[in-house]
């Protein structure tokens, strides 16, 4: 069984991806994982009368989390598909690299807001530090789509081999709907202001990692990669758009770093997948409290 996990401060965009979660855990045959942070003493040893008198603030705190919880866990009553919530303090980030590594998540969803500018995704700042970092993909929602089928997925790339294993977990996710996979390759008109192209690198390599699902390779001029990628996306009818994120190392001059990532999940409105190029299981870790389950 695969894991899927939803970090959930409880607002309308988390709930929102929450639902989708839900949706698409049968297809996946995934139980999903809520995780809410607490703002909560780091000494906190969990609710009694002793936690109550000593730290009145963060038992009203971990009332909220628990009631918060306790309303979604009605919301899905009537759902089939195995849950778990639980709740702790610290850092997100390194609560969720924790996570993942401890439930072998499979994929992580979160929900944006969708608001002019985009400014901040839930948990703020944070989101965008865990889409650059988390070692499992995050697929990043800002409405509810009209269907989630997933039959038309776009992997736009550079196509360095170091892409490979991310693509191959595109192409997981996208068996398990019987998707069709459109390898993109954008050739930037700006590319001497923005970024350096570099090569293409081994198309055929991806093509036959796609061995499973129908594939088709396209390449497509545009003034940037970012404009190439949406243009693209809408002219083919996208369910969803992919990319393989290398991070801020400079081992070699790709297209997808950080400034192309950051803006594509900003402003593109279908749902998109980021996957991390690293291999690492941790990332900078810290000391940070063991979550508590909830319910």
């Amino acid at each position: 069984m695969k894991n899927i996990l939803v970090p959930n401060d409880f607002t309308d965009v988390a709930i929102l991806a929450s639902d989708i979660a839900m949706k698409l855990a049968p297809s996946l045959h995934a139980k999903v994982h809520f995780y809410s942070r607490a703002h909560i003493p780091h000494n906190w040893e969990g609710p009694s009368e002793k936690m109550k008198e000593e730290f009145p603030e963060a038992y009203e705190r971990y009332e909220e989390v628990k009631a918060n919880f306790r309303q979604l866990k009605e919301r899905y009553a009537d759902e089939k598909t195995l849950t778990e919530m639980s709740y702790s303090s610290g850092d997100l980030v390194d609560i969720l690299s924790k996570y993942i590594d401890e439930e072998e998540i499979y994929m992580m969803l979160m929900g944006s807001s969708g608001a002019d500018g985009m400014k901040e995704f839930l948990f703020g700042s944070n989101t965008q530090k865990i889409i650059k970092q988390a070692h499992c993909p995050v697929l990043v929602v800002k409405h509810q789509p009209e269907n989630l089928e997933f039959k038309n997925i776009v992997f736009a790339s550079d196509f360095h081999t170091r892409a490979l294993p991310a693509f191959e977990k595109v192409v997981d996710f996208g068996w398990h709907f019987g998707s069709h996979i459109h390898l993109l390759h954008v050739s930037p008109l700006d590319s001497w202001k923005e970024h350096d192209a570099g090569e293409e690198g081994n198309i055929e390599l991806f093509k036959k990692a796609c061995w499973k699902l129908p594939c088709t390779v396209h390449k497509f001029d545009d003034m940037n990669v970012e404009m190439g990628i949406t243009h693209f996306a809408t002219d083919t009818l996208a369910d969803m758009i992919s990319i393989a994120h290398y991070g801020e190392e400079n081992y070699f001059k790709g297209l997808f770093r950080g400034s192309i990532t950051e803006s594509l999940v900003n402003h593109l409105e279908i749902p998109i997948m980021v996957v991390n190029t690293k291999t690492a299981k941790t990332w900078n870790s810290m000391v940070i409290e063991d979550s508590k389950t909830m319910m």
